[in-house]
């Protein structure tokens, strides 16, 4: 009998959703929390675009990123050098009030580090 492939278990693309988990990990797992931003498909120019900021998240809340700001780096890891999914979600994720120093590359051009906290209540 040969198992399909599902959803659950196929590769996921780059572009993928980073977002905070709200789910309750499974026992003996840690509960891991995003930076609430999705990114575009890598247009070869350096980092990832920001296609969208998920409204609560910690980037909405700093207001330290919006759509069409281009992530160079996180936590010292330059995004040109990630190969897939898996890889950028272990850079974007993290356990809850973990730092991620970010550098962004502005629409403007101005490039600029920003701190991030994972899960941080921004209230």
């Amino acid at each position: 009998v040969r198992e399909e492939p599902s959803e659950s278990n196929l590769p996921r693309d780059p572009s993928m959703e980073m977002r905070s988990a709200r789910t309750a990990p499974a026992p003996g797992v840690a509960k891991l929390f995003g930076l609430g931003v999705t990114f575009k498909k890598s247009d070869g120019l350096g980092g990832l675009l920001v296609k969208r900021v998920k409204p609560h998240g910690p980037a909405a809340e700093s207001g330290t990123l919006e759509a069409g700001d281009r992530v160079l780096s996180i936590n010292g890891t330059a995004l040109d050098d990630v190969q897939d999914a898996m890889q950028l979600a272990r850079l974007t994720h993290g356990d809850r009030d973990s730092i991620a120093v970010i550098k962004v590359q502005k629409e403007s051009g101005e490039k600029r580090e920003v701190v991030m906290i994972r899960g941080a209540d921004h209230s």
